[in-house]
C-alpha cells in the first residue's frame, strides 16, 4: 500500500542545516527535486526534511512521491513550508506524485489542477498546475507553475513520449497566454 508509513520513521524537525543553503534571501529561489520513489527508507523522511530545510530555497517542485502518508510526514516536520500534492493515480494503489513545496513567508499557494489529463497515452503522469502568489521586499506578484514528470529512459519511444509531452505542455501554455 503506497499510503503506508514506514516503520519507524521518525518526524523531527530539521536542527540545523546540513549543508550551506543555495537560496538566497535575496532572490526568489526555484529547485526541482525527483526525489525517487519516496520514500526508499525509514530515514528518508527525516533525511528530506534536512535537505529541503538546508537548500534555504522558496519553491522546489518534486517527482515521484509514491506515498501520500509519508509526504505528510515530510510536511508536518516543516513548519515553515507548505506543499500540494497531484491527485493522479495510475489506479487505485499505484502513483508517483508530483508536488510542489514553498516557504510560507514567501509564497501563497493559491490552488491547483492537473493539466492535459485527456493525453494519458503521451503524458501518463498529467503534469500539475499550482497558482501562485510571491511576495517579495519589493512587491508581490501572482505566477503559475507547472510540475512534470516525463516519460524516463532510453529507447527510442521514450525520447518520442517525451517530445510530445513537451509539444503539449508548449501548447497549452501559448494558448494560455494568448488568452
Amino acid at each position: 500500500d503506497p499510503d503506508a508509513a514506514l516503520p519507524d520513521a521518525p518526524v523531527v524537525p530539521p536542527r540545523e542545516p546540513i549543508f550551506d543553503a543555495y537560496g538566497s534571501p535575496l532572490a526568489f529561489d526555484v529547485a526541482t527535486w525527483n526525489i525517487e520513489g519516496f520514500p526508499k527508507s525509514a530515514s528518508t523522511v527525516a533525511n528530506a526534511q534536512d535537505i529541503v530545510f538546508s537548500l534555504g530555497v522558496d519553491l522546489i517542485a518534486v517527482q515521484e512521491i509514491a506515498s501520500v502518508t509519508n509526504f505528510d510526514a515530510l510536511m508536518a516536520g516543516l513548519p515553515d513550508y507548505e506543499a500540494v500534492l497531484s491527485t493522479h493515480r495510475y489506479a487505485p494503489n499505484s502513483y508517483q506524485k508530483t508536488g510542489l513545496i514553498a516557504r510560507k513567508d514567501v509564497i501563497t499557494i493559491r490552488g491547483s489542477e492537473l493539466i492535459l489529463v485527456d493525453q494519458s497515452a503521451s503524458m501518463p503522469r498529467p503534469p500539475l498546475r499550482v497558482a501562485l502568489t510571491y511576495h517579495g521586499t519589493d512587491g508581490s506578484f501572482d505566477f503559475d507553475a507547472i510540475i512534470i514528470h516525463l516519460k524516463a529512459g532510453f529507447t527510442a519511444q521514450d525520447r518520442q513520449q517525451r517530445e510530445t509531452s513537451i509539444s503539449l505542455l508548449d501548447i497549452y501554455i501559448r494558448d494560455r497566454l494568448d488568452a
